[in-house]
């Protein structure tokens, strides 16, 4: 019912009205529940306790031996830091410190709503919060275009950044846009202006995949054939315009599975060691 109301006041409504008809649907992420499997390795984390910034929600996997360089994980739009803690918990095992995020609007967040801003603006105030050096960040589908954006923006630093199933640039929510509720392409078009503002550079800029820009040899690219929601040819697109980058294609996982893998946590491991 609220799909068909929506629906109709995109087609009928100004263009202004449809953008907000949209903007109100599509700032509404899921939140997916822990299955037993996350539940179990999230009680090898330890919550996070922040004097500032009381809506920021982490958890940390601490290595068995000391203390190690500090890799941060953040999911994707829809998803929740949960779905992080399988491959978090494999890079501690490794003897990274890794820190997963519910990015603000998923999860535990208490914010209502979801903007890709909220993505760009989360991932950039874990260092400060944690007042320590991000060694590297690895981010899920969305996250991983957002905390590109961030790098661009002089935001976030580090010495490794991996991507896993990100888009080269936020089509998803177009492409979404366009299957439910049909609007004009004047509404689409103040639709991208929107959310290229959120990202802080032009459609035209993310299209040609500047956010990517200049990464090459500290970037490493993972994608899975079988992904339905991202099309593994991203991953080809993003390696030809950072020449120097990592490219590695799974074949059996999909869009979400693939955050499980043993042999991506292995690969991802050698990569942030430099190997």
């Amino acid at each position: 019912m609220l799909t068909a109301m929506a629906k109709m006041a995109v087609r009928v409504g100004s263009d202004s009205l449809a953008l907000s008809v949209i903007n109100g649907l599509s700032s509404r992420a899921t939140r997916p529940v822990v299955t037993p499997a996350e539940q179990a390795t999230m009680r090898g984390a330890s919550k996070l306790a922040f004097k500032t910034q009381s809506d920021m929600v982490a958890w940390q996997f601490d290595p068995a031996a000391g203390t190690g360089p500090l890799v941060v994980l953040t999911h994707g739009w829809g998803g929740r830091a949960a779905q992080m803690a399988p491959l978090a918990a494999m890079l501690a095992q490794r003897g990274f410190c890794a820190v997963i995020v519910d990015i603000a609007g998923h999860g535990e967040s208490p914010a209502k709503r979801a903007r890709w801003e909220y993505f760009v603006r989360d991932i950039s105030r874990i260092a400060p919060l944690l007042d320590r050096e991000v060694h590297a960040y690895v981010a899920h589908s969305a996250s991983g275009l957002a905390m590109m954006c961030a790098r661009k923006q002089n935001r976030i630093q580090a010495r490794k950044y991996v991507c896993i199933c990100s888009p080269s640039h936020p089509f998803p929510p177009v492409r979404a846009v366009r299957a439910k509720l049909d609007p004009r392409e004047s509404v689409i078009d103040l639709f991208k202006g929107d959310l290229a503002a959120q990202l802080a550079l032009s459609w035209g800029e993310l299209e040609a995949g500047v956010a990517f820009a200049g990464c090459d040899s500290n970037l490493l690219l993972v994608y899975d054939e079988k992904d339905r929601f991202i099309d593994h040819a991203e991953g080809d697109k993003l390696h030809a315009l950072c020449p120097g980058s990592r490219l590695i294609k799974t074949t059996q996982y999909g869009h979400v599975k693939i955050l499980s893998s043993p042999s991506l946590s292995d690969a991802i491991a050698d990569f942030l060691r430099g190997a």
